[in-house]
């Protein structure tokens, strides 16, 4: 993703976005380091909601952009799905860092680790495998009507 990033630099967030993620990352450091740490997942999660969000406001998505890197000649279908794709992240990013917002306040330190140093990693996995088991039976089923 950061090698995108870099390669397009259409997609990235404005400096209007990242400077005030940034600097209440470093302002909370300074005034506590524990709560900092507990904040990064946060931060992580709203950044990339916020990358994706903003690939759907000004297209092509971050999805679609990833996907033309193995089909440069992506049909209107495959844009569709792309685009839907990237709303499915975004709303998960912006789900993940509610929750891992309320295990900053108002869990333990065991309950915030678990979800945001496991529980969270493994959602994104079963998200990223989900849609390729669909993206495969979408385009078996694509190519068979055309």
């Amino acid at each position: 993703m950061c090698r995108l990033l870099l390669l397009k630099p259409t997609i990235t967030p404005p400096k209007v976005y990242l400077t005030p993620v940034i600097l209440c990352f470093v302002g909370l450091f300074f005034i506590n380091q524990l709560a900092a740490i507990k904040f990064y997942p946060v931060l992580v999660s709203v950044g990339l909601g916020g990358v994706f969000l903003i690939s759907l406001i000004k297209p092509p998505t971050v999805i679609e952009r990833l996907a033309r890197m193995q089909e440069p000649n992506l049909n209107e279908a495959g844009v569709r799905y792309t685009r839907n794709v990237t709303i499915i992240w975004t709303g998960f990013f912006v789900l993940n860092a509610l929750i891992s917002v309320y295990t900053v306040f108002f869990s333990s330190l065991e309950i915030w680790t678990l979800y945001n140093g496991f529980i969270s990693y493994l959602l994104i996995g079963l998200l990223f495998c989900g849609e390729f088991i669909i993206r495969r039976y979408a385009k078996k089923k694509h190519t068979k009507s055309s």
